[in-house]
């Protein structure tokens, strides 16, 4: 078996490791791009960046007046960066946090499931009044929010993508001292690739689907108001959803609604953690 093979395939996997880590990264190293990318020109009233830096606080989060608060074109919130890093944080929380009306929801002109919503129906004053959120829902966003930066939460995430194709290599180094391969770019790497990616794949969401729990666990943890907040959220996302699949008689069960995430866990499951742990909170 040539080495020439293996020394060019090592060169190959550790340099997309080393690209991998880089994409995976960047958006939180410079997290301007990621405000550029998902940001509403609106206008972050002073009262909400200052409620940010409050919660930031009293979760301990270092240099909280380094995370930067925008408004973002999606129904939920999002973060990346850390305050110590040279450009900081920035979390990005929906548009409907500036709502104070049902009415305000329907200025938005927001479009769900690639359609308009007749807001003046029986439907569309429904889910206006669930995606319309308490201040409880507002602190609970911005608490989960802080956890994730807090925890550095996408590093492991990129090392984990980084690590695969150094994985990749080792593998298909090691597998013909037990099995007789003649060309192992036919043979064998699409194995080791392939293999290699369902193994990451599942342990990405895994372990995508831990850090949310405990990014709820945490935001929950900063008062009975803010894990009432997450079963307040929990259950309109739920509803929200079945009111958007039922409107789209043309969806099926795997398609993917704005409330939905791979990523994440199921709104039920969430649910059913942020109860347990709200029970605790009133013992």
């Amino acid at each position: 078996m040539s080495a020439e093979f293996f020394t060019r395939l090592k060169r190959i996997m550790y340099t997309a490791s080393g690209i991998l880590l880089g994409l995976t990264s960047i958006k939180h190293l410079f997290p301007s791009i990621t405000k550029q990318e998902s940001e509403l020109k609106i206008n972050v009233p002073p009262e909400l960046q200052a409620r940010v830096e409050a919660i930031a606080t009293s979760m301990h989060v270092g240099m909280p007046h380094r995370i930067k608060v925008y408004i973002n074109k999606g129904l939920s919130s999002n973060s990346a960066g850390n305050s110590i890093f040279p450009y900081g944080a920035v979390v990005g929380l929906s548009s409907t946090v500036l709502c104070h009306t049902t009415n305000d929801i329907e200025k938005l002109g927001l479009e769900l499931c690639g359609e308009e919503i007749d807001w003046r129906s029986k439907d569309g004053q429904l889910i206006a009044e669930l995606l319309l959120p308490t201040r409880e829902q507002v602190d609970f966003a911005i608490a989960h929010e802080l956890s994730h930066i807090q925890h550095l939460d996408f590093l492991s995430r990129s090392l984990l993508a980084a690590v695969s194709p150094v994985i990749v290599y080792h593998a298909t180094s090691i597998l013909p001292q037990f099995f007789t391969i003649k060309n192992p770019m036919v043979q064998l790497l699409p194995f080791t690739i392939g293999g290699v990616y369902f193994i990451y794949n599942n342990i990405y969401y895994a372990l995508c689907h831990w850090q949310e729990h405990r990014a709820d666990n945490r935001a929950g943890l900063c008062g009975r108001s803010y894990s009432e907040g997450g079963i307040t959220f929990a259950k309109k996302r739920i509803e929200l959803d079945k009111r958007l699949r039922a409107l789209d008689d043309t969806s099926s069960r795997s398609k993917s609604f704005p409330t939905s995430f791979t990523s994440h866990p199921s709104f039920e499951d969430r649910l059913e953690r942020l109860t347990a742990l709200h029970r605790k909170q009133q013992m």
